[in-house]
């Protein structure tokens, strides 16, 4: 991968790597990782539609110590190689990501204590020409419903979800 960009997260605290021209990580991932909390010892966290990892870095400098294991699920393949760059810069080896689509995942169901994801969250805004993009932030694949199902399969009984959204979206 040749264009990309290093930048930081957390007051320079974590490093990431993202593309000069497609999906970049915003604050919301800054946001969601944030509100993550009941973290265990040895418990294990995914994060759904990583991107470039910014939420799953957020939550592996939070919680590097812990004992925990973060997946990234990423269906863009160039951004989980980004990602997983990211993840070795940092030293973060409890964390991983896998370029997968969610909806192909050979992921066993009810195995994760929290799940994490800052889905697309558009069906009818203007579609961005750049395909990285347009797949990040609207659904051309799927359905918020069809994300949240898949999500809440993924947790473990008195696990927990965690998502950023549209308000506009509450009744999905």
């Amino acid at each position: 991968m040749n264009n990309y960009t290093q930048d930081y997260l957390l007051n320079k605290r974590v490093k990431i790597f993202q593309p000069t021209d497609g999906y970049r990580a915003s604050v919301d991932a800054v946001f969601v990782s944030s509100l993550i909390s009941k973290v265990k010892k040895g418990d294990n966290i995914l994060d759904v539609g990583s991107g470039t990892g910014a939420i799953s870095l957020c939550l592996a400098e939070r919680f590097k110590g812990e004992g925990v294991q973060i997946v990234g699920l990423e269906q863009q393949s160039n951004l989980c190689e980004l990602a997983n760059l990211s993840a070795k810069e940092n030293g973060f080896d409890f964390l991983q990501y896998k370029n997968d689509d969610i909806f192909k995942t050979k992921y066993d169901f009810c195995t994760f204590a929290h799940v994490v994801s800052n889905p697309p969250y558009s069906e009818n805004d203007f579609i961005s020409p750049n395909q990285s993009k347009a797949l990040a932030h609207n659904f051309n694949q799927t359905t918020l419903e069809n994300w949240i199902k898949f999500m809440i399969k993924m947790i473990k009984p008195q696990g927990y979800f965690y998502m950023v959204n549209r308000a506009e979206a509450l009744s999905d």
